[in-house]
């Protein structure tokens, strides 16, 4: 069983090293530039994100653990408000920068970071929100040391989604000049996830054999790696927290990677702290996927929302 443990950690991990190999070979713009075309392409309609790629410029900077994480950012001088884009498991910086550019309508500057282990940021085990949240308030830090920051707007994709929602039960927002978070298709239960990554990598797990090796596979960060991934869990954390920002909750009930109900649930956890919140769940759409499918309707609910919350 361990040594079937180890394996599965190794491949959940080594998923993101091939990418991290992948696009090393490439600049960021020109990610990013494929990126865009295949969603104007896909929306179509003759819509555009028209990227200014001139403003586009790439930093790094380290972590808690010394790690150097790899930045890409969109930069208007004249603009203080910043978005801070956080990607999904096994995506990248330019993913999350490109998905969150339609912000720039707006006249915010646009920043996005590789999560350890992830695009070009070093090796480090994922730990799907311990860890991540970590990277996130040092690259909040990296961002108020190094510009003029007035505000910061987040907005999470799944993964980064759920490290989202669980830096908004922190005490740190205030520090960093956070205002406001868009939450894309997070997840609630770290366990259920870890069950939906087994089964996509290997299918002749049943349900009660990935209930199992999830749970092995969580020892195994304990005991081996020194990482408790269930720390301090958004259900445990909302009872204590007395402040929060505003977020903004969007899910699809077609997602098969993480529930909208998840959404649904985070959402009625936080009227304990905050009526400010508001929640959008799309009858269709795939995982990240609802701003495509629902493209006009996206932009204006994110847009209004913004505003409302000013």
């Amino acid at each position: 069983m361990d040594f079937l443990i180890d394996n599965i950690f190794n491949l959940l991990n080594k998923k993101n090293l091939d990418s991290r190999d992948y696009l090393s070979k490439f600049k960021s713009t020109d990610i990013i530039k494929l990126y865009e075309e295949a969603i104007d392409n896909e929306i179509g309609n003759g819509f555009s994100l028209g990227v200014d790629y001139n403003q586009i410029q790439e930093t790094s900077f380290l972590s808690f653990d010394e790690k150097l994480l790899k930045a890409v950012y969109s930069h208007n001088k004249k603009n203080k408000v910043w978005v801070v884009s956080l990607h999904g498991y096994s995506s990248s910086k330019e993913s999350s920068f490109i998905s969150s550019y339609f912000l720039k309508k707006l006249g915010f500057n646009i920043f996005a970071f590789d999560f350890r282990n992830h695009g070009g940021s070093d090796h480090s085990p994922i730990t799907l929100g311990v860890n991540e949240q970590k990277d996130l308030e040092f690259a909040l830090s990296y961002l108020n040391n190094n510009f003029k920051v007035k505000k910061v707007i987040l907005i999470g994709y799944s993964m980064g989604a759920h490290v989202l929602n669980r830096y908004a039960l922190s005490s740190n927002f205030k520090k960093h000049k956070v205002v406001l978070g868009i939450s894309d298709s997070t997840f609630l239960h770290l366990n259920e996830v870890l069950k939906t990554l087994l089964s996509s990598y290997v299918k002749i797990f049943n349900n009660k054999m990935s209930e199992s090796i999830v749970k092995k596979l969580l020892e195994m960060y304990n005991k081996k790696h020194k990482i408790d991934v269930l720390e301090k869990s958004i259900i445990s954390t909302v009872p204590l927290c007395k402040k929060t920002f505003p977020i903004m909750f969007l899910h699809s009930k077609k997602d098969v990677i993480t529930s909208y109900k998840d959404s649904e649930k985070i959402f009625e956890l936080r009227n304990q702290i905050t009526s400010k919140d508001e929640i959008k769940i799309f009858e269709t759409g795939e995982h990240i996927r609802t701003f495509i499918e629902h493209n006009m309707e996206y932009i204006d609910l994110v847009f209004k929302f913004i505003k409302r919350n000013k």
